[in-house]
């Protein structure tokens, strides 16, 4: 009896030795991939958690976080390139990123989860990649300060609209700066909202307008508010439309909240065949 509690209790120590190592060289890997795509700017953080006591093993994990602060990246950390073979899976992926830089805009806050990822097994095993082949669709919610999307109009809109300033209060979105037309410099201010469009756009729609202190009729606001619409394109701005779908865009105090669908680049049409049966 002392001699078998005393081979399980090595043999469980031993388990636990393999475990350790095999987690140790897991978070290894993909911390060394994640950070690479962030340029190595920024704090990281990268956790991962087995799927139960075998999960290492069966090369399954209930949940892989992302936790990042001021990183630079220009594309999402992951993607997905469908292939056969053995593969493993990840219940949930988490991304937590804050006051970062995303394709030059500055965003203060990023979260998604993505449920039901497979991933491709022997480029674990042998190339230390986590190469995704599917993934599911999950929420996300992006949030932007006032300054940002000052300096955003500057880079998009300078040479039509100068000097902007941005006030995000009482559900609205408050546009202040000059007009720039007919080499002629005018004061304008526009109060409104944005509303997502076709998942892809977000289109700023005045409520008022106000040129030199006069308030413009509808058609006049409409013709010049024309010139910046689509405020937000996320394909040729920031590149992200390969996996987000915006579906709400709300104004808190000092914050625009843009909420959607998110899963990783490479299910794209999973993203819009998703929408096209809501209709």
């Amino acid at each position: 009896m002392d001699s078998t509690l005393r081979n399980l209790t090595v043999a469980g120590i031993a388990l636990l030795l393999v475990q350790g190592s095999l987690l140790r060289r897991v978070h290894h890997d993909a911390y060394k991939q994640i950070a690479q795509t962030f340029q190595h700017t920024g704090s990281l953080q990268v956790k991962v958690k087995p799927s139960g006591w075998f999960g290492l093993e069966a090369n399954r994990f209930s949940c892989v976080s992302i936790e990042g602060s001021g990183v630079v990246m220009n594309t999402f950390p992951l993607s997905v390139a469908p292939r056969r073979g053995w593969k493993g899976y990840i219940r949930q992926l988490h991304i937590d990123l804050t006051d970062f830089t995303l394709s030059g805009l500055d965003i203060h806050r990023f979260q998604t989860i993505i449920p039901s990822i497979s991933y491709d097994l022997s480029s674990a095993m042998y190339k230390g990649s986590l190469e995704p082949r599917r993934a599911g669709i999950g929420n996300a919610t992006v949030v932007i300060l006032p300054h940002s999307l000052e300096s955003f109009i500057t880079k998009k809109y300078g040479k039509f609209l100068s000097n902007p300033r941005v006030e995000l209060r009482n559900g609205s979105m408050i546009v202040d700066g000059y007009l720039n037309m007919f080499g002629i410099s005018e004061k304008v201010r526009a109060k409104g909202n944005l509303v997502p469009i076709e998942g892809r756009y977000a289109e700023l729609t005045v409520s008022k307008m106000e040129l030199n202190g006069k308030e413009l009729n509808i058609a006049q606001a409409d013709a010049l508010i024309q010139r910046i619409n689509p405020l937000l394109d996320t394909k040729l701005d920031i590149g992200i439309d390969r996996f987000f779908y915006m579906t709400n865009i709300t104004i808190q105090e000092d914050q625009l909240t843009i909420s959607g669908d998110c899963t990783l680049p490479g299910s794209t049409e999973t993203l819009f065949q998703k929408e096209e049966l809501k209709r």
